[in-house]
């Protein structure tokens, strides 16, 4: 149960720091837009996205390294 708590706080902080680096990033909808800018924000947004994948993978795979047998260990 606290690993999927975990995974959930991680993926929540994740999404609200997405949404809050594009609220500052992204423009306000101006005539004068240069489409420079919008460039930026897709890359953002593909960054962004990228660095919450690798964090879920982190989190997988810390899941799975908590769950090998203690069997082998010597206490």
């Amino acid at each position: 149960m606290n690993k999927k708590v975990n995974s959930w706080i991680v993926s929540l902080v994740l999404l609200v720091a997405v949404i809050v680096t594009v609220w500052i990033y992204y423009p306000t909808q101006d005539e004068n837009i240069s489409t420079g800018q919008e460039e930026k924000v897709k890359k953002l947004l593909m960054t962004s996205s990228a660095h919450i994948n690798s964090g879920m993978e982190s989190v997988q795979r810390i899941g799975e390294l908590e769950n090998i047998p203690s069997k082998n260990i010597k206490k």
